[in-house]
């Protein structure tokens, strides 16, 4: 049985509803903020700046230069 125009219709309805809302889901997830520890919070609130801020310099920290004396050293 061939498919009507009016199933073709909703079908093409309904695969686009459902793109439409893995997108909103996908942005939704991109809005939230990425988990902060308590530590890196305070130092955000108390210096007022982003708590991802604190945590991107946390992850950072190993890989710094802390033998060198020169700001050329430290900026990459």
């Amino acid at each position: 049985m061939p498919v009507t125009l009016k199933e073709a219709d909703a079908q093409g309805a309904d695969r686009w509803l459902k793109r439409c809302r893995t997108a909103l889901k996908a942005a939704e997830e991109q809005l939230e903020d990425p988990p902060v520890l308590d530590w890196q919070r305070q130092i955000a609130v108390r210096n007022g700046i982003p708590p991802r801020l604190i945590e991107r310099l946390g992850q950072v920290l190993d890989q710094a230069p802390i033998d060198k004396t020169a700001t050329e050293d430290w900026i990459r």
